[in-house]
């Protein structure tokens, strides 16, 4: 599962989305399956990338804001070579929905509890409720 995720990473650095949200996604589902909490959180941090990169910002938005709860909840910083990747990733989500809208799926996505995030992270076009760039 993490070598799946790995190259789910790999994928998206790499610009090959589908082959990202395959491998993502079945690494979710495994440490969902082993309830690695951890190692979940990350994932689904991943998936709210590949969810802004295939233009779903809303979607996005909303699996950041999940992201941010459930480190704080479980105590899980994030680690300090990611922090300027995160801020980046949020001001460009504000900046494409706006501050209504983004506030709106942040909202949305900071109630949600682990299972919410994970069944919306594997499917963010379908849950979508913004889905703009």
């Amino acid at each position: 599962a993490i070598a799946l995720w790995w190259m789910g990473k790999v994928d998206i650095a790499g610009g090959d989305l589908e082959s990202a949200r395959s491998k993502l996604s079945a690494a979710l589902h495994a440490f969902q399956s082993f309830e690695m909490n951890g190692e979940i959180v990350a994932c689904i941090e991943d998936h709210a990338e590949l969810a802004q990169r295939l233009g779903y910002t809303g979607a996005a938005a909303s699996l950041y804001a999940a992201v941010e709860a459930f480190r704080e909840r479980l105590g899980l910083p994030r680690p300090p070579r990611r922090a300027e990747t995160w801020d980046n990733a949020i001001a460009a989500a504000r900046s494409a929905l706006g501050d209504a809208a983004f506030d709106a799926a942040w909202s949305e996505g900071f109630l949600w509890d682990l299972k919410q995030a994970v069944e919306f992270a594997l499917a963010p076009k379908a849950n979508a409720r913004v889905v703009t760039t």
